[in-house]
């Protein structure tokens, strides 16, 4: 059994409407439990981003339009990934990247119009590699993710909107870098990411007739990655600007731009 690394992040979140949010980043990249020559077992890998408004007062709980506002005012943006079980399998977990099974995403994205989501999938699939583009130096970099058959449930911040529950049918994402090494200490590195899903809900009484709802996201994200600074810790400094947005059958579609910066230590 081996101890997971543990990550934590502290900066601000910054939306176009000129509000300003502290921002949280945690995440670990789960326990070891078992490590033979066919393959390895993780638990509980976790990642999410939180913005919190400290300040906000309280809503208008006789204003039909808020609601669903009661969690919203207080964490306007909220996107988290726990993924209870993780296989890898070859000596030491290099062959063919890993299975995810019952992948957890959830998020609250209030300037989206959606005052919570979540999406559970029975089983899925991941891979990263790093491979050098000049000795020593410059590295490629690139994740991918696909996760398939679950539950979904959208729920909009103006309670005139009904709530869509239904099945989750498939959800990707993916991410492609540089990380360029300046030294043994610093590195620079240039991340471009997506993902996107698809849900489906069958009407009643008319099961010939669906509706959809899917989330999308896309972000560039830029970092000053460091090693044993001072021989203390290792982390990054960073900045990550995006786009969210959300598509549904009879639902006006909206789209958030967004603004990370801040400090992450890795523990």
């Amino acid at each position: 059994m081996s101890r997971p690394d543990f990550r934590a992040a502290a900066g601000m979140e910054f939306q176009p409407d000129r509000s300003v949010n502290l921002l949280l980043r945690v995440g670990s990249t789960g326990l070891v439990v078992s490590n033979s020559d066919q393959y390895v077992l993780v638990l509980a890998k976790v990642s999410g981003n939180f913005a919190i408004d400290p300040i906000t007062g309280e809503p208008d709980l006789n204003s039909e339009e808020a609601k669903n506002l009661v969690l919203g005012k207080a964490l306007p943006y909220l996107d988290i990934e726990i993924v209870p079980l993780g296989l890898k399998l070859g000596p030491d977990g290099t062959m063919g990247g890993q299975l995810r099974f019952l992948a957890m995403g959830a998020g609250v994205d209030v300037n989206n119009g959606q005052s919570a989501r979540l999406r559970v999938d029975v089983v899925g699939w991941e891979k990263e590699k790093l491979t050098e583009l000049i000795p020593q130096k410059l590295f490629l970099f690139y994740k991918v993710i696909a996760d398939a058959a679950g539950y979904k449930l959208a729920s909009h911040v103006s309670s005139k909107l009904a709530r869509f529950s239904g099945a989750s049918i498939a959800g990707a994402s993916g991410e492609l870098g540089l990380d360029w090494y300046l030294n043994e200490t610093f590195t620079l590195a240039l991340k471009l990411g997506g993902r996107a899903d698809l849900a489906i809900r069958f009407n009643d009484p008319s099961p010939s007739e669906w509706d959809i709802q899917s989330d999308l996201a896309a972000y560039v994200e830029v970092s000053l990655d460091f090693k044993k600074l001072l021989d203390l810790f290792s982390g990054k400094i960073f900045v990550r600007n995006g786009v969210n947005s959300a598509v549904e059958t009879n639902v006006d579609g909206q789209a958030s731009y967004q603004l990370m910066a801040g400090a992450e230590l890795i523990f």
